[in-house]
């Protein structure tokens, strides 16, 4: 059986994207396309990939692709990914999977009405922590949830006075911490606990002036920092705060559910010696204190780990996912559905911060083309 084929769009995490594929059998990358060969030349070259572009279009034409990878602004999401379903590619998109709702959606129906396979990398998802703590939950045995407590600090990319970056631009990016690290958060949440029925938000630019590469003046016109109070469809309130510019390690990733009969904690802090991996509490009624549980890794990731960050064995496990549910022709989890119920939380999230008050998810109706 030939490899299946990969183009990934995006020198920035696509690079990334890249390398998990490249680490799975039955899979090969054979393009990469960027808005500049200056910036996918040299990463081709030390991945061996053979085609370089610099127009989209050009490696759907020529590639011969089976899978197309999208790791690129969020405004460039629904044209590409489109574009990619209409030539026969299955596909993986970055988070958010667009800027709205209505655009999320779009891209759902297409996929499924084309019987593409599609799956968007909520990896903390696929860390060993949240896996086992979904496990717990999952079987019933701790009760309803009775409130959750959710977590994720980012460092900016290592300083959050850092220059502009598209990810502060509201026409290529859509939201900024909400949707670039909150909508992990999200989608974790909603796997462990349940879906969120209404939040009431507040947004907030701590960094009003970054600097451009020539050295001009740029003022972001997205949030940095996002918090809200949610509801989940059982009635549990949620506590949320999602920051791009906080002062502490490069990624910290929290979250808490606790219900009737006990409570699951996840902590996950990158670039820090004391687990990048991911620490599981769980405390049971009638026990004195939370205790640590050890998380199993992921099935076929046990050497992996061992060489590779947390993240970058949970990209290897998204792509691995993708290439096995097209192999044996079932769905893949968590998919273009899972990308848009996060988007229509964004979307809530953002009106609520903008006119005051509650709001409520709407995601558009589920129904294939």
């Amino acid at each position: 059986m030939r490899p299946l084929r990969v183009g990934v769009a995006g020198a920035g995490i696509g690079i990334r994207y890249a390398e998990s594929f490249a680490r799975v059998e039955g899979a090969e990358v054979v393009a990469l396309c960027a808005a500049t060969r200056r910036n996918a030349g040299p990463a081709a070259l030390a991945l061996g990939i053979e085609g370089v572009y610099t127009s989209y279009e050009e490696m759907l034409a020529r590639a011969e692709l089976d899978i197309v990878a999208i790791a690129t602004p969020n405004h460039l999401h629904r044209e590409m990914a489109l574009a990619a379903i209409a030539a026969g590619a299955h596909v993986l998109c970055d988070k958010p999977l667009a800027m709205n709702a209505g655009e999320a959606a779009a891209m759902w129906r297409a996929a499924e009405g084309a019987g593409v396979r599609h799956v968007v990398p909520f990896w903390w998802r696929f860390l060993p922590a949240v896996q086992a703590a979904h496990a717990l939950l999952a079987g019933g045995a701790l009760g309803e949830p009775w409130f959750a407590d959710v977590r994720y600090l980012n460092c900016g990319w290592g300083d959050p006075h850092g220059p502009m970056r598209w990810q502060f631009e509201r026409a290529r990016a859509g939201s900024g911490a909400l949707g670039n690290v909150g909508s992990h958060a999200i989608h974790v949440l909603e796997w462990l606990a349940g879906e969120l029925r209404r939040v009431c938000a507040h947004t907030a630019i701590s960094v009003r002036e970054r600097r451009r590469a020539d050295g001009s003046t740029a003022r972001p016109d997205v949030e940095d920092t996002v918090a809200f109070v949610g509801e989940l469809a059982g009635g549990a309130p949620v506590a949320f705060l999602a920051s791009s510019v906080a002062h502490h390690v490069r990624s910290a990733f929290e979250i808490a559910v606790h219900c009737g009969e006990g409570s699951v904690s996840v902590t996950a802090l990158s670039h820090w010696p004391d687990g990048p991996d991911g620490r599981l509490m769980v405390m049971r009624r009638g026990e004195q204190a939370p205790g640590v549980v050890a998380a199993p890794p992921l099935a076929g990731t046990a050497g992996l780990a061992q060489a590779l960050s947390p993240q970058d064995v949970a990209y290897t496990a998204i792509a691995a996912e993708l290439v096995a549910a097209i192999r044996e022709g079932r769905p893949v989890a968590p998919g273009f559905a899972d990308g848009v119920r996060v988007q229509a939380v964004l979307d809530a999230a953002l009106a609520s911060a903008s006119a005051g008050g509650w709001a409520v998810p709407d995601a558009p109706a589920m129904v294939a083309a």
